[in-house]
C-alpha cells in the first residue's frame, strides 16, 4: 500500500548515505583510522558512490517491475494480486488501530452485450470509463480502487463503513462518457468488516451482495454492515430527458442510479 511504499523509500534514503561511505567505514573498522591521504579518501568515496548508483538502479528497476506486476494494464488500477496484498494489510491495520474497514465490489451489467454490439474496443473503453468513475468517487490517498478481474472492480475504504459510497459513486458516474452512447450500469455490493472476519470472508460477502444486486435483490441481510444497489451513467436515462446520477432508495436500501428530470 502507499504507506508501506513511503516507509520503504524513507529507509532506502537513509541506507543510501551509509552505502556511499561503505569503503571508508570498512577501512575504519579494519584499521581503526580514516584514510590519511585525500586521494585515498576520494577514491574510496568514489567507489562507494559507484556502488550506490548500481544498487539504486537495481532497486528502482525492481520497484518498477513490482508496480507493473501489480497494475492492470487496461485501466491503470491495482490488479487482483495487488488487491490480495492490500486487503490482508488493511484487515490487520483495521484490527490494530480499531477503525472500520469497508469493501465494495462493483460489476458492470450486461458487459457482454456491450462487446457484442459495439465491439471489444468499446468494451475496453467502457471498463476505462468505469475505472475513472471509481477513482473520482473515492478519497484520494485514503481509499484504493482495483480491477478485480474481467468486468469486476473492488474498492477498499479505509476508516469507513461505506455508508456514503453510493452518493460518491453517483457523483463519479455522472461524468461517465459511455462509448458509442452505450449505457453503462453497475451492480454494487458494500460490506463492513466484522469482528473476527478474515480477508477471505469479507471478500466473499461483498461478492455475494454484488451478485444479489445483479439479480435485482435489494434487501441487505444487515443494513448496518451491508449495502447493495445499482449505479448508472447518464446514458441509461430515458431518451429525450435530461439525466443526473443520484441516490434512489429502494426498499429501504440506498441504491445509486439515474433519476430523470423534465
Amino acid at each position: 500500500m502507499k504507506g508501506t511504499d513511503h516507509v520503504a523509500r524513507w529507509l532506502w534514503g537513509r541506507a543510501a548515505y551509509a552505502l556511499a561511505l561503505l569503503p571508508v567505514l570498512t577501512e575504519w573498522v579494519d584499521t581503526g583510522h580514516w584514510p590519511e591521504h585525500p586521494r585515498e579518501l576520494a577514491t574510496e568515496i568514489s567507489i562507494g558512490l559507484l556502488i550506490l548508483i548500481g544498487v539504486t538502479l537495481l532497486y528502482r528497476r525492481g520497484d518498477r517491475f513490482r508496480r507493473l506486476a501489480e497494475t492492470d494494464a487496461l485501466t491503470g488500477l491495482g490488479n487482483r494480486l495487488c488487491f490480495r496484498s492490500d486487503i490482508e494489510a488493511a484487515v490487520v491495520c483495521a484490527r490494530e488501530v480499531g477503525q472500520p474497514l469497508a469493501l465494495a465490489f462493483v460489476d458492470v451489467d450486461r458487459f457482454k452485450e456491450i462487446n457484442d454490439r459495439w465491439g471489444h474496443p468499446a468494451g475496453d473503453e467502457a471498463l476505462q470509463e468505469v475505472a475513472r468513475a471509481l477513482q473520482r468517487s473515492v478519497r484520494q490517498g485514503v481509499d484504493r480502487c482495483y480491477r478485480f478481474g474481467g468486468d469486476e472492480f473492488a474498492i477498499l475504504l479505509s476508516g469507513s463503513r461505506g455508508a456514503s459510497i453510493f452518493a460518491a459513486l453517483a457523483r463519479g458516474f455522472a461524468k461517465v462518457l459511455p462509448p458509442n452512447a452505450a449505457p453503462i450500469s453497475c451492480s454494487v455490493g458494500v460490506v463492513t468488516l466484522r469482528e473476527g472476519e478474515s480477508p477471505g470472508d469479507i471478500v466473499r460477502r461483498a461478492d455475494e451482495l454484488m451478485y444479489a444486486a445483479k439479480r435485482g435483490e435489494f434487501a441487505a441481510p444487515d443494513a448496518s454492515l451491508a449495502l447493495l444497489g445499482k449505479v448508472s451513467s447518464p446514458a441509461c436515462s430515458t431518451p429525450g430527458r435530461r439525466a443526473a446520477a443520484g441516490i434512489e432508495p429502494r426498499r429501504g436500501i440506498p441504491t445509486a442510479g439515474v433519476r430523470s428530470h423534465g
